[in-house]
């Protein structure tokens, strides 16, 4: 049998490691932009550390979001807090956030480069920001998430958003790729509904007519179910909630 095992394209793990930055600065940025963090504030927060020959232990940090990303930034030889100390929240914020998100780089293209040979045969298995090795990154980005997820993530209003987001999503996906089974030359009929719904999608995601032998292969309808996916994860939470309303007449046009 043919071996259908494969590794990862060497320059994915660089794509994730630059929305796994992106994304933590953010969800980290957004939730000290809505008050649901403390910017100054001192948190209890817990590391649970492993050594090899040792039980786990536990240990306890007091730390502010704000020495958070200090230390991150200290590890840039040209970081000089003394161009913010003073200032209001939000300059303090955007200079250190500029200044963590290059040290973060820098640092992860450096993990790419250390472990390149291992990347290049397949053998490499960790995100490249879970891989860096300097302690005052992973620590404090260990941190960084754990305020996120306590005060970001779980936050009600965030929580019933991303609940409803699983109904909407799925139900888009769903309807659309409905549309991606039909093979009208094979005898199939469409109901009035599948023929609106297919109609909503813009031309470019539209089923491809069925010339070659009359029939929608496997690998033709697996296309399909791809631009249905391009097209609904594509769209903005905005675009995808009014169209889940308008097609389950939750809302209707007027």
């Amino acid at each position: 049998k043919d071996d259908l095992a494969y590794s990862r394209h060497p320059l994915a793990f660089l794509m994730e490691a630059a929305d796994d930055i992106a994304y933590r600065m953010i969800d980290f940025e957004d939730g000290i932009r809505l008050d649901l963090i403390d910017f100054d504030k001192p948190y209890t927060l817990y590391i649970n550390k492993k050594a090899k020959k040792e039980k786990d232990s536990t240990q306890i940090i007091k730390i502010s979001p704000e020495q958070i990303l200090i230390e991150i930034a200290s590890i840039d030889n040209n970081f000089d807090y003394n161009e913010v100390d003073g200032k209001s929240d939000k300059d303090r914020l955007v200079y250190l956030r500029g200044v963590v998100i290059n040290t973060l780089i820098h640092e992860t293209f450096k993990t790419y480069s250390d472990n390149y040979d291992l990347i290049m045969k397949g053998e490499f298995n960790l995100s490249l920001l879970d891989a860096v090795t300097e302690s005052k990154i992973s620590s404090n980005l260990f941190l960084m998430r754990s305020l996120i997820e306590l005060k970001v993530y779980n936050y009600i209003p965030v929580l019933e958003n991303e609940a409803a987001g699983f109904d909407v999503l799925g139900s888009l996906i769903n309807d659309f790729a409905i549309t991606a089974n039909i093979c009208i030359s094979c005898g199939d009929e469409e109901t009035a509904k599948q023929r609106k719904i297919r109609s909503l999608l813009p031309l470019e995601y539209q089923p491809e007519k069925e010339i070659v032998n009359q029939v929608v292969d496997f690998n033709e309808k697996y296309k399909r179910v791809l631009q249905i996916l391009d097209f609904v994860s594509g769209m903005t939470d905005g675009y995808a909630i009014d169209k889940y309303k308008k097609i389950h007449g939750i809302e209707i046009s007027s």
